[in-house]
């Protein structure tokens, strides 16, 4: 339906009004906030600078735009495995996973309820939720044929990235980080997995105490506390305290696969579980 010419010039009007507003008021500030709100984009991803310095909106381009630069983040593995002497003991191992309908169940219900967001196939986590206990039974025959195989599906291995910004100016590639929406009985068969693998580290005691990211019921937070309270202690003893700070930039983005396996291999993990962990990092797409 198309709009109304005198709409548009209302429209047309009351910005124009709204930037001369902004200029009369001189104000430096209130310029580049003004300016800033222009360049961003609510709805999706605003106005993107390529390197020639051109400013672009076509979607096509700065699609390819972000896709090179989300590429570039990655590195190249060097063909190197670091010296990693074995962790465990020749008698302690994981190679198995077992998918339970009741932990399958359980793996959706704490799905978030976002009922916006779909996967490459179309379905949400709404329908996967209102369906777990239909689901359970199958899933759990599927997930246990899969895993037998050493191999996932082919289907499991494409994303559809999402450009979120950061922080800084919104025309800048640099400011958006990748979100990557797989499939989501993927997911669910990535939770089964990971918290057998977690119970196996924990209860053999392969991860310190002073570990407090990506694990349940610790944070950043806790962790904070904990090194307030050293400092503490140490400043009542008239001791000093030297506080280093490393902030690994892109750190997911730089993990070199054939150096992780490496390393997994020396925690115990091995046969089918450590075939498909590693059959999971390879040639996925977006």
């Amino acid at each position: 339906m198309p709009v109304h010419p005198l709409r548009l010039r209302l429209i047309f009007d009351y910005q124009k009004q709204t930037e001369q507003s902004v200029i009369k008021q001189a104000n430096l500030g209130t310029f580049y906030r003004f300016i800033n709100s222009k360049l961003s984009c609510k709805s999706g991803v605003g106005p993107l600078k390529a390197p020639s310095g051109d400013i672009t909106i076509d979607g096509p381009v700065k699609a390819e735009l972000l896709n090179n630069y989300f590429a570039s983040i990655f590195t190249v593995d060097d063909g190197k495995l670091p010296l990693f002497n074995q962790r465990v003991k020749n008698d302690v191992f994981m190679s198995h996973i077992d998918f339970s309908s009741c932990d399958i169940a359980k793996v959706i219900a704490n799905l978030k309820k976002n009922t916006r967001t779909v996967d490459p196939h179309g379905f949400n986590n709404i329908f996967i939720k209102c369906q777990r206990f239909v689901l359970a039974k199958p899933l759990s025959m599927i997930y246990s044929y899969i895993f037998s195989t050493g191999t996932i599906p082919d289907a499991w291995r494409t994303a559809n990235i999402t450009p979120v910004h950061k922080k800084g100016v919104s025309s800048h590639i640099t400011n958006y980080r990748p979100i990557s929406p797989t499939s989501l009985f993927c997911k669910i068969f990535e939770r089964i997995v990971k918290q057998q693998m977690l119970t196996y580290l924990q209860s053999n005691e392969l991860i310190t105490q002073e570990q407090y990211g990506f694990l349940s019921k610790s944070s950043t937070s806790a962790q904070l506390l904990d090194c307030v309270n050293d400092w503490t202690l140490l400043l009542r003893k008239s001791y000093s305290a030297d506080v280093i700070y490393f902030d690994f930039a892109k750190a997911f983005d730089t993990v070199s696969h054939p150096k992780l396996i490496h390393k997994l291999r020396a925690y115990g993990f091995c046969e089918t579980l450590l075939d498909v962990l590693c059959d999971f990092l390879k040639n996925h797409t977006q």
